[in-house]
């Protein structure tokens, strides 16, 4: 479900418009590029989004139960509620934490039940890096399958659950692949596939 605030903005109230603004920009947080990205570190990789997750769960639930009922408590004050565009404004607020509370948890439970040990060792899957040559541009790319909060197609941080990445998951080194995206299709060939698990064993032979 996608969650939006759109339309409210010009009615917000200050107060509460800062207080929005301080829990939006707490949606978007970067996926750091220095972290491990082994089977160990993949367990810091999906922890590291659970804390933030759950952080602005926290946040939200304060917000939720103490902040906006000030907030809707004031916005009464100033009378006839039909025209009163503080009170309104309080509550799209309210239903929008609401909604993304709903969201977060359902999110939360999704990524407790990844079991990283169960990742393939031969197939393309959370965590695994690929090269792929782009038949329309002629030239190779790299690409990292993560999970939607970690994704960042500019850095080369494919989400597992994108059009690109739904096309990649379960496939083999030496697969062509066609993905169909808003911008047109695109074709692939897998030309170098590391998994997770290879990583983790890179990563300890160069520790010995």
């Amino acid at each position: 479900m996608q969650i939006s605030d759109c339309g409210f903005k010009a009615a917000w109230p200050s107060s509460i418009r800062n207080l929005k603004s301080a829990f939006r920009n707490r949606l978007c947080f970067s996926y750091n590029p220095s972290q491990p990205t082994h089977a160990s570190g993949g367990d810091q990789v999906t922890e590291g989004v659970k804390q933030k997750l759950q952080q602005e769960l926290n946040d939200l639930d304060e917000e939720l139960h103490v902040h906006l009922p000030r907030e809707i408590k004031r916005a009464k004050e100033f009378g006839d509620l039909r025209e009163n565009a503080e009170y309104h404004a309080a509550l799209a607020r309210q239903q929008y934490v609401q909604a993304r509370m709903q969201q977060l948890r359902q999110r939360l439970g999704e990524l407790s039940s990844i079991d990283l040990s169960k990742i393939p060792h031969d197939r393309a899957a959370y965590g695994s890096t690929l090269v792929l040559y782009d038949a329309e541009r002629e030239e190779e790319v790299t690409y990292r399958l993560v999970t939607p909060e970690e994704s960042d197609p500019a850095a080369g941080l494919i989400s597992t659950t994108s059009p690109v990445g739904r096309s990649l998951m379960g496939r083999e080194e030496g697969d062509e692949i066609k993905v169909t995206t808003p911008a047109g299709t695109r074709n692939f060939e897998i030309k170098k596939l590391t998994t997770m698990h290879d990583e983790a064993k890179s990563n300890a032979a160069s520790e010995d």
